[in-house]
């Protein structure tokens, strides 16, 4: 879409990088629903509060699973719910729960191996509500960095960090069916490489590699949205951890 890229909510001038947030916002079932222009213009309190942003996995366990999300920059901020169900329809979902100004919650007493689709919304303190943030799914039933959850040797795999949000050091798993050569880097928000954690030959199987938050020059990076990208020959994968101090 066309952006007028000036005095918005996010403090920058990078069309790109905006385009980039509100497609994390929504996803295509929500194009031709929801009016962009709003969350476009400078925040005040006339404007209906926009998704959070930022959602992610924070960690799945046998019968829960813990998410996180950015918190919301609008001033008059009066709390988040989630909302969740097993149902591939999407909006509007079954169940919801108001966490108040939680950025993290954890949802119990799950279903062991069914698919949940979670998403999050804000609102204000007007009683305004957002659109419902990114979509994620999850599967309860063991998806960690236990190596003993990961695909042994069967399949290339590369696992959510942990812990995540981290502060300072997050751990990241990988698995690999043979013998390779394997580059595993950081990235910011940017698309702009922050680290080689590696870049050498692994043996098949699953290896662990640990990033202290520090950049190619053992400088502390800031807080924020960093990706983990690895790559094994022409295939590669990527996911996203939240940095915060």
């Amino acid at each position: 879409p066309n952006i007028n890229a000036t005095n918005n909510w996010w403090g920058t001038t990078s069309e790109s990088e905006i385009q980039t947030m509100i497609y994390d916002w929504f996803d295509d079932s929500s194009l031709g629903i929801v009016d962009y222009s709003p969350y476009l213009t400078t925040p005040d309190t006339i404007a209906p509060p926009i998704p959070p942003i930022g959602m992610d996995t924070l960690a799945v366990w046998e019968d829960s699973v813990s998410i996180f999300w950015l918190p919301s920059p609008i001033g008059d901020l009066a709390g988040y719910k989630v909302y969740f169900d097993s149902d591939l329809s999407g909006f509007p979902y079954s169940d919801t729960v108001d966490v108040g100004l939680d950025t993290t919650h954890t949802l119990t007493n799950l279903t062991i191996g069914t698919t949940y689709y979670i998403s999050v919304t804000c609102y204000d303190n007007s009683g305004e509500e957002s659109w419902y943030s990114r979509e994620i799914e999850v599967i309860p039933g063991g998806v960690g960095v236990d190596e003993n959850v990961l695909p042994l040797h069967k399949s290339f795999y590369l696992s959510q960090n942990y812990p995540n949000p981290f502060n300072p050091e997050t751990t990241i798993s990988f698995s690999i069916p043979q013998d390779s050569k394997v580059e595993l880097s950081i990235y910011n928000i940017k698309g702009q490489k922050v680290k080689i954690l590696a870049k050498r030959d692994f043996e098949k199987g699953i290896h662990k590699v640990i990033w202290n938050g520090k950049d190619e020059n053992g400088k502390p990076i800031s807080s924020g949205i960093y990706f983990y990208k690895i790559k094994v020959k022409d295939k590669m994968i990527s996911k996203k951890m939240l940095l915060l101090k």
